[in-house]
């Protein structure tokens, strides 16, 4: 965190900040790191703690190295990300039941995205919603449903985005749904449940309108009925939170339609579909 926090400070010296410049300090800060995570990875014989080390790594670099952009060359903290991105993907097949590596792998992701901005990082949102609906078809980890919720809010606003964001969802919620069948299934994945309805509450508070016309809100308010009845407080609050959030909604609709907005089509839509 001192070197990258030093490093930034030294770039941000017009003297200095040339993208040669640029590009010289970030391989030799990341490409170490780059050739351990490769070594790792292709060692049979390594573990998952030490790929979790590089990984660590390379998320204070995302975090805590600001380096200015030239605006005519790739964004640094881009450049990073696509570097290192097939070693994560193969890291998470690899150790596919590990959540804590999982954990480390989205906080990675989370970091980047805020490091560079939702406009910086647009062109590789299609890349990381594919890697989380793979991830999370496979392993079921509940750290890939948090890093959606991410996604939907650096992206949930933008038009543009809330269809494929919306597919994403529904994929998401499918897998979840496979293994949360019964009480005792719920029971047994506190953690998906949790992540689970606070990804869907997220949904209700930046882009609602896909999901509360979708048959996929019913089955979330079943799901939700069961879920209250777990005796685990992490897991009641996301369920609560995703009841609450679109128990706030519709009272919003409510509002609208009292009010006569001139969105009155999509709202009664979506009024009606809540009730």
């Amino acid at each position: 965190e001192g070197v990258c926090k030093a490093v930034s400070r030294q770039l941000q010296d017009a003297s200095t900040s040339s993208p040669e410049a640029t590009a010289s300090y970030l391989t030799r800060i990341v490409q170490p790191i780059g050739a351990r995570l490769t070594a790792c990875i292709g060692n049979p014989h390594s573990n998952v703690r030490q790929v979790m080390s590089e990984v660590d790594r390379l998320t204070v670099i995302v975090r805590y190295l600001h380096v200015p952009s030239s605006g005519t060359t790739t964004h640094p903290t881009v450049e990073i990300i696509t570097s290192s991105w097939a070693l994560l993907d193969a890291a998470t097949k690899r150790f596919s039941q590990d959540t804590l590596l999982a954990e480390k792998i989205c906080r990675f992701h989370k970091h980047a995205l805020r490091g560079c901005g939702p406009v910086v990082y647009a062109p590789l949102l299609e890349s990381l919603i594919t890697q989380l609906e793979s991830s999370f078809q496979t392993s079921l980890q509940s750290p890939y449903l948090y890093c959606a919720s991410i996604c939907i809010t650096e992206f949930g606003r933008d038009p543009a985005y809330v269809p494929r964001l919306f597919d994403m969802i529904v994929a998401l919620s499918t897998s979840a749904f496979g293994l949360l069948k019964s009480l005792e299934d719920l029971t047994a994945h506190p953690d998906v449940v949790e992540e689970l309805f606070y990804l869907m509450g997220r949904v209700i508070s930046y882009s609602p309108e896909p999901l509360v016309v979708h048959p996929l809100l019913q089955s979330l308010f079943h799901c939700a009925l069961v879920g209250m009845q777990l005796d685990h407080r992490d897991a009641n609050r996301g369920t609560l939170n995703f009841l609450e959030n679109t128990v706030s909604y519709g009272l919003t609709l409510r509002d609208f339609a009292m009010a006569g907005s001139s969105d009155a089509t999509v709202r009664l839509e979506c009024k009606a579909a809540l009730e």
